[in-house]
């Protein structure tokens, strides 16, 4: 049996389930003869997991947009657990040796703030920094919240504890009417850390200068991950043995940015949704992901729209004997997945897509994604 990452004969028994458009953005919901394969190796499951989908998910393009986006489908009435914005690494705090703090901002606004082991070299560009070290070594987040209402407050606490499950997590604004939410969501302040609060208590009010790392090209390893998986998934061994196939493969190994220009693949960097062409502009979905295969010539192209907000692209094969003929390139045809509600769609021909957005012909397959949206926008309004 062939790895599809690593092209290495294994034995079977050195493989696990790979999701090939990861876990964290939804990938468990999707169509498991699509995004789903058991023909990746457990050392390239493990590899790329941390260090291909890990970068592209923990980079701060990645965590702002899936914030923002989490906004849509916001349920008051349950109290959602939403993820924070990352604000950045604070500069300019007193802080013991080898920590950093991080700040972020809650789903009202509300300021947290992160302090926990400084950032390696290696992990300067992840959020958070090394995940590993994260999970030994969670550190100490206090909040300080904007809003006394409680229908908020509900929603603020569990986004609190969701996002900071594991560390000690401090009020850093006494409040004497919270009552046994005290209890169950902060921690009582240790004496060693009551100078910490107070400082970060003091920094609150003050101006904050905050530093944020980025990777150049971030997306591209994922996006070459993307498009071999489900190359192979939808096209089979005629696409493995390609030569672009192997392109990918090698832009998906290649850690260096320039080297990776030169290993034959297109891809197109992130866009903005206002600053797409009107064509990419219709093929978004409110706060969703949605996949579109595009045939255009010569060229199958992976569209990946991320978050209701972010375009990304790149050629899954230029070789029209090996993509054309399946009914998934007959046409435009795409995959919509809301992991917010655990929702998935697909696959949709973008005349149907595109017919229900325009009210022409409503969809059974997006009405009901529409029903829950407006049921969750009353709420807020």
């Amino acid at each position: 049996m062939i790895c599809i990452y690593c092209n290495e004969q294994k034995e079977e028994k050195e493989f696990s389930l790979e999701h090939i458009f990861p876990d964290a953005l939804g990938g468990a919901l999707m169509d498991d003869n699509i995004f789903k394969t058991r023909q990746v190796c457990r050392r390239c499951n493990s590899i790329s997991g941390r260090f291909v989908d890990g970068l592209f998910i923990k980079s701060w393009l990645s965590v702002a947009a899936r914030a923002e986006s989490s906004r849509k489908y916001l349920d008051l009435e349950r109290g959602s657990a939403l993820p924070f914005t990352y604000a950045g690494r604070m500069q300019g705090i007193e802080l013991e040796d080898g920590m950093d703090c991080d700040y972020w901002i809650g789903p009202n606004g509300d300021r947290v703030y992160h302090v926990h082991e400084a950032y390696d070299e290696r992990s300067m560009t992840y959020v958070s920094g090394n995940p590993i070290t994260r999970k030994k070594k969670p550190g100490i987040a206090v909040l300080f919240p904007r809003n006394n209402e409680q229908k908020w407050l509900q929603t603020v606490f569990k986004s609190f504890v969701a996002n900071f499950k594991k560390a000690k997590r401090y009020l850093g604004t006494p409040n004497d009417g919270l009552g046994p939410l005290l209890n169950t969501v902060f921690h009582e302040i240790l004496s060693e850390d009551r100078q910490l609060v107070e400082t970060l208590r003091e920094k609150m009010n003050q101006e904050h200068h905050v530093r944020i790392s980025m990777e150049e090209g971030f997306e591209q390893r994922f996006l070459a991950k993307v498009a071999l998986g489900l190359g192979f998934q939808i096209f089979g061994e005629k696409f493995l043995n390609s030569s672009y196939a192997t392109s990918l493969r090698n832009a998906f190994w290649e850690k260096d940015f320039k080297e990776r220009q030169a290993k034959g693949v297109i891809f197109k960097s992130r866009l903005r949704q206002e600053d797409c062409p009107s064509a990419l502009k219709e093929l978004f979905w409110p706060g969703a992901h949605t996949i579109w295969l595009i045939p255009s010539g010569q060229y199958l192209i992976l569209g990946i729209f991320l978050f209701g907000s972010e375009f990304y692209a790149v050629v899954i094969s230029d070789e029209p004997e090996v993509w054309r003929g399946s009914e998934l390139t007959s046409g435009i045809n795409g995959f919509i997945v809301v992991p917010q509600i655990d929702k998935f769609v697909g696959p949709i021909s973008s005349s149907e897509f595109l017919a229900h957005q325009h009210g022409v012909e409503l969809s059974d397959k997006l009405k009901p994604l529409d029903e829950i949206r407006q049921h969750l926008d009353q709420q807020v309004t």
